[in-house]
């Protein structure tokens, strides 16, 4: 099995030779495989001639992009004047009539105008002079197929245009003689590489492509995080938050933020040993998919009435994610010691009880919110992109202050982000 989509290129070269690096380079960014036949990494069997290879290439690729321009290009076969091009293209058709590949074709807008105006010029010759036998059928095809700076080989152009197009087949089944009527005959006229971007973007679903390799990334990561802190109960055989020493110690806390509390100094010797473990774990998780899918904006909703983006509970969630975690990691990094010497001042100690300053117990509350933050908000994130928002819906994550008196200070002092976008554009 392929580990990711292919595609053939087919074009001339000389004229499309800055589209066609262009779009190899933009699609393999998408994750796709891309052969171009002056690429360095086409696939040649040696044993072969270079128009069979690109025929064979053609075969195990999912998809075929024809561009089509003024140019007709080398010769496959020239009795016929057939264009390895288009023999590239009939190659593709029949794959494509099997079912085994899928066809998206290009044509200049400039080359599509100008087979309007020469069919349009030959209906005029026709019925104006040929009737009057001022010219025959070799003058008119000598004049449609005139050399010009723009095309040198007007006639096989337009052909190849209304083989691809499935004319005759067409007017066949419109007339009632074939019941069936061809496949993949649509032709995407363009101008711009931009133009060419927005059609494969659809074509391939290139944006939901994105979103569910984020997804899938993203669940992986949040996963990989929560395997650092959470326990599993092997007894039990399920796992355990252990997210609530914060909530515990707050209940038996005196006063607020200048005050000290009495407290059981076992039992806070194990709270303080369990927030110490708790930091050797979780430097080791990464926001790298978590950045990105907020990078991305693939979880943000498009308004139709104001033709803006705006931030989803998901988005929000993962923004508030990434903060959480990103805030426990340095505040580790500043308080890491400072914990693991109040776990060993209390251990030493023979006191049943200690009493404290609330300040000391500002970090291993803090400590154990962001840890309570980030289990529930990575539970909720998981349950959302697998269909359940519950949990999100109802979710409150605990304060960036571990007290109250500080947080209502906080509140106070800063302004949310409505204020802040008043002030701004005010």
């Amino acid at each position: 099995m392929k580990n990711k989509p292919s595609i053939y290129i087919s074009s001339t070269i000389f004229d499309f030779e800055d589209i066609r690096s262009a779009l190899k380079h933009w699609l393999e960014e998408q994750g796709y495989e891309v052969l171009l036949s002056e690429a360095n990494d086409f696939p040649v069997n040696r044993s072969k001639d270079s128009y069979q290879a690109c025929l064979d290439a053609i075969g195990r690729c999912d998809y075929f992009v024809l561009f089509i321009g003024s140019r007709v290009g080398g010769l496959f076969d020239k009795d016929k004047q057939i264009s390895i091009t288009r023999k590239e293209y009939q190659r593709a058709y029949e794959l494509a009539q099997q079912g085994n590949i899928k066809i998206i074709s290009f044509v200049r807008k400039s080359v599509w105008n100008y087979r309007h105006c020469q069919k349009e010029l030959e209906k005029y010759l026709k019925k104006e002079f040929c009737i009057r036998k001022e010219i025959d059928e070799k003058d008119i095809e000598a004049i449609l197929n005139r050399p010009s700076d723009f095309a040198t080989q007007a006639k096989q152009i337009i052909s190849f245009i209304d083989e691809v197009a499935r004319i005759e087949e067409m007017r066949e089944a419109a007339d009632g003689n074939k019941t069936d009527r061809p496949i993949s005959n649509w032709i995407h006229a363009f101008s711009t590489f931009k133009e060419i971007v927005d059609c494969l973007k659809i074509e391939f679903a290139i944006d939901d492509n994105r979103k569910k390799k984020l997804t899938c990334l993203l669940e992986k990561e949040i996963c990989e995080n929560l395997t650092e802190i959470l326990i599993w109960y092997e007894k039990e055989g399920h796992v355990l938050e252990a997210c609530y020493d914060g909530d515990i110690i707050r209940k038996e806390i005196q006063g607020d933020s200048q005050d000290s509390s009495l407290l059981n100094a076992k039992d806070l010797c194990s709270r303080f040993f369990n927030c110490w473990l708790f930091n050797c774990t979780c430097n080791k998780m990464s926001t790298r998919y978590i950045s990105q899918s907020i990078d991305s904006g693939v979880f943000l909703k498009y308004n139709n009435s104001n033709g803006k983006y705006e931030q989803t509970r998901l988005s929000d969630a993962l923004w508030l994610l990434q903060r959480e975690i990103q805030f426990l990691q340095k505040l580790i990094a500043s308080s890491g010691m400072e914990l693991f010497n109040e776990y060993y001042k209390l251990k030493i100690s023979d006191d049943d009880q200690v009493e404290i300053a609330n300040k000391k117990l500002g970090n291993l509350l803090s400590v154990s919110d962001r840890r309570y933050n980030i289990i529930y908000l990575s539970k909720a994130i998981l349950r959302t992109i697998n269909g359940n928002t519950d949990l999100l819906d109802r979710f409150t994550p605990k304060p960036f202050s571990p007290f109250e008196d500080v947080e209502e200070n906080l509140k106070r002092e800063r302004p949310d982000e409505d204020k802040v976008m008043n002030w701004a554009l005010g």
